[in-house]
């Protein structure tokens, strides 16, 4: 999330916000009575599909896919300009 936010915000800054929103950050919180860690960024969030898709793995990183998506985009949109 936090790749994605900052690779949008490179076409549009305003993404970020302004003021302290537009610090990246990444906190994990550990609650062992409940046995619920917590895990929170100020990126741009996942939709329902991203999350079924990516929550489930270990440090799996949407990124690549991300990148791959944009490049096809930029390819998309080069080629009907």
């Amino acid at each position: 999330a936090l790749d994605k936010i900052r690779l949008l915000s490179l076409s549009d800054s305003s993404v970020l916000g302004s003021g302290s929103t537009t610090d990246l950050a990444i906190e994990i919180r550990s609650d062992e009575n409940l046995k619920v860690i917590e895990i929170t960024d100020s990126g741009i969030g996942m939709t329902k599909e991203e999350l079924v898709r990516n929550l489930g793995t270990v440090a799996k990183s949407g990124t690549s896919e991300f990148l791959a998506k944009m490049a096809e985009l930029q390819k998309s949109s080069g080629a009907s300009s």
